[in-house]
This record gives structure tokens, C-alpha cells and sequence, in this order.
């Protein structure tokens, strides 16, 4: 596998992925989105998610776009993330460069239709209040929201009823054309390319079209949480099972290697969920660790029995101050993080992913063979410091359900790993 990576020289990046494999994969990455929407245009990006999908000047219908890519062998589809917007098409009978003039047909020339837009809002209008019955999703946007206050990274990617009730084409067109600043996009391919050549076909797809429009220039700013004062977040539901969730936010997290951040959160979940089960009397459903590495914040989730709630705080908080990272679960967790990422390498689907993600956070992008040996070299002591350095941050918490003393909540929280 090789890497070439070009840049124009109006910002536009390009990342070719050279490989002898048949399929062909382009991802096209832009920063920003839902981080930049402001109050009233909550929602905006999610919506144009959808609509991306539902027809272009030259391709009339969602069934005109499916038609084609099935004829090129392959499908596409579009992502959103708190941070990003993301298009992907892969295929395995048709070259790089139609791949690349269908992505631009997508990206230029989408016709966002005003009826079909009011359709798709009401329709995200649905997905809001069906949300608000989704008790794991509410603990952990709730816990999302505090710990990423004013960064951006706290709006709700569903967005507001009352602005999208209001929504209209220019204002759909106007947001997306702010999020096509050529310096918020990289274009990410990989499989059996004419480099060359596919450089050219994006200049002329890509280049000249951004130059017609004046995007914004995008980056999500590092969130401080300890100026924050407000890191507690209560939703009062009468359920007979509650949810909590608990953020950590690592102050110094940029010194640490991201890939014993990630096997970390995979050994504290075996832990916990280890403790839970050999402990009866505290009643839990689910427990979960995830990681968000590009603001070093670090959550865990629990369902439990509302009766039941302090009893499994404590015990989630005995386990972090007693837990040591033993060598034959650090081993097994590295391994098994070894061989995920070998095989997402193997994907030529998800290699433009991870190239087009490390160029947006890292500047650079790794060869994956570098990558798989740096996962190799990680050792115990350093995986340890991590979890030490845990004990010293920030926390958050959120929680979903009823009959909680909030004070003691709050007093609980000023003391954790104290």
C-alpha cells in the first residue's frame, strides 16, 4: 500500500491510497457541519445529509443517482459527525475518474428540492421526538452537551423543531455552500488509480467549482472544561431503569498515544462490567467506555435499576481507584485492537476513511504498516500512566431517571478518586 498525497493550491487536499486491489473507494471529508451551526441554523447539516441523496440537475430522483451507481458496480452513501460531513462511494467496475464526476454532481450540483427539504425536515422533526424516548441516547447527548459546552461540538445533530419548521431552500443552499471551503475538504481515494490522471480529473471537478464559492474556513477548537462551571446534567424521567453517564476529560491527553487511549477504554469496560457481575447487589443492565480522542474526553455509560443507582456509582469509582492494568488483560486487549485495525486497513472502504481522518486531525497521514508498529510497540507502563493521569481529571456526569439526590450527586462528583 502506498500513500501519495496531494495538495492545490487553493487547499483542496488529495490522498491517493495505491493499491492493486479491484474495488475502488472515494471518500470526500469536510470539517465542520453541525460544530458550525449557530441557533438558527440547528439541524441544517443533517438535513443536507439527506438531501445530498435525493437528486442532482443532471441525475432528477434519488432512484436516477442509485440507478447510475449500480451500473458503476458499486453504491454510495452520506455521514454525519459532531465535527464532519462525509460522502462515500465505492465500486468495482468503473474508473476512478466517473466516480469522482458523480461525487461532484453530488457535491455542486444537488437540486435541493423546497417540498422534498419540507418532507425531510418533517420527517427529522419525528426522529427529534423519538429521540427524546431513546433514554441511553438523551444520557449521553445530556453528558455531551456539558462537557462540550460553546464549542460547538454541543449542538444536537437532529437540531430544533422550532428552525426547522422554518427552513427554506436559500437558507439550506447558503449553509451548504459556507461548508465548502476548499481548506475544510480533503478527498480521499483508494484502489488501482491513475494518479495523474485522477489529479487532473478532481482539479477540473473540484477546483475550478470552489473557486465560485466563498466558503468558510473551519477547525474545532480544543473545549477547556475547567472554566466551565456548570459539569452536571439531571433529566427527571420516571423510569424503572436509570442511566447515567460519566465524562473525564484528560487536561494533558495530547501527550498520550491515541492507541492506549482506545485499549484503555476496552480494559476498563471488561473491568467494570467484570465487577458488576461478581457483585449481586448492585443491579446493572449495560455498561459501556467510548472515547472521544480529538478532545480527550473519556465516558462511561450505565443502565441500572433506579433503586440501585449510588450503590453502582460507588462501585464504578472503587474500580478506577483500585483498578491495575495486569499484563494478560493489557495483552489481550492489544491484540485484539491489533487485529481491528489490520483488518480496517484491509478495507478499501475504510482506509480513504482512516487516511482522510488522520490527514483532518494529525496534518499528516500514516503509512499503515508505521501504524500497525506502533500499535505493536505499546507497553503496559504507558497504558498505566494513562489511567493514572484519568484519576487526576475533570469529570462530568449526566443522568436520566428519578429520585436522585441531587446534592449528593453533585457532592460525589467533587470527590471522585478523592
Amino acid at each position: 500500500m502506498k500513500h501519495i498525497f496531494r495538495s492545490y493550491p487553493n487547499g483542496l487536499r488529495l490522498i491517493i491510497n495505491k493499491s492493486e486491489t479491484q474495488a475502488t473507494s472515494i471518500l470526500f471529508h469536510i470539517s465542520g457541519g453541525v460544530a458550525q451551526e449557530r441557533k438558527k441554523e440547528e439541524g441544517f447539516t443533517y438535513l443536507i445529509k439527506n438531501a445530498l441523496t435525493l437528486g442532482t440537475e443532471k441525475y432528477k430522483s434519488c432512484e436516477d443517482l442509485n440507478s447510475y451507481i449500480k451500473k458503476l458496480g458499486g453504491s454510495f452513501s452520506c455521514d454525519i459527525f459532531p465535527d464532519s460531513l462525509e460522502i462515500s462511494i465505492k465500486t468495482i467496475a468503473s474508473s476512478a475518474n466517473d466516480m469522482i464526476n458523480f461525487l461532484s454532481q453530488i457535491v455542486f450540483h444537488s437540486l435541493f428540492d423546497e417540498s422534498k427539504l419540507k418532507d425531510l425536515a418533517q420527517s427529522q422533526i419525528q426522529e427529534i421526538k423519538n429521540q427524546s424516548k431513546n433514554h441511553n441516547l438523551l444520557c449521553y447527548d445530556k453528558l455531551r452537551a456539558v462537557s462540550f459546552a460553546n464549542s460547538g461540538l454541543d449542538n444536537n445533530i437532529l437540531g430544533r423543531k422550532s428552525v426547522l419548521l422554518k427552513i427554506t431552500r436559500t437558507d439550506i443552499i447558503e449553509f451548504w455552500k459556507s461548508m465548502l471551503s476548499p481548506d475544510n475538504i480533503i478527498i480521499s481515494v483508494s484502489g488501482n488509480v491513475d494518479v495523474d490522471s485522477l489529479y487532473e480529473s478532481v482539479f477540473k471537478n473540484f477546483y475550478n467549482e470552489l473557486l465560485l464559492i466563498d466558503g468558510k474556513s473551519f477547525n474545532v477548537n480544543n473545549i477547556k472544561p475547567d472554566k466551565i462551571d456548570k459539569r452536571i446534567s439531571i433529566v427527571n424521567k420516571k423510569l424503572n431503569q436509570s442511566r447515567v453517564c460519566l465524562g473525564f476529560y484528560l487536561k494533558d491527553f495530547e501527550k498520550y498515544n491515541k492507541h492506549h487511549y482506545r485499549i484503555l477504554a476496552n480494559i476498563i469496560t471488561e473491568k467494570l462490567k467484570s465487577a458488576f457481575l461478581n457483585n449481586k447487589s448492585a443491579y446493572y443492565i449495560d455498561c459501556n467506555v467510548r472515547t472521544f480522542i480529538k478532545s480527550g474526553l473519556f465516558f462511561v455509560t450505565l443502565v441500572f435499576d433506579k433503586e440501585s443507582f449510588f450503590e453502582c456509582f460507588d462501585l464504578v469509582i472503587d474500580v478506577l481507584n483500585k483498578m491495575k492494568i495486569d499484563a494478560d488483560i493489557f495483552s489481550s486487549n492489544k491484540n485484539c485492537y491489533l487485529t481491528n485495525y489490520a483488518f480496517s486497513g484491509s478495507s478499501a472502504n475504510m482506509l480513504t476513511r482512516i487516511s482522510a481522518r488522520h490527514l483532518a486531525e494529525y496534518g499528516k497521514v500514516f503509512e499503515l504498516d508505521n501504524e500497525l508498529e506502533n500499535i505493536q510497540k505499546i507497553n503496559l507502563s504507558k497504558c498505566n500512566a494513562v489511567f493514572l493521569s484519568l484519576k487526576n481529571c475533570l469529570p462530568f456526569l449526566s443522568f436520566v431517571g428519578d429520585n436522585v439526590d441531587v446534592d449528593l450527586l453533585n457532592k460525589r462528583l467533587e470527590n471522585l478518586f478523592k
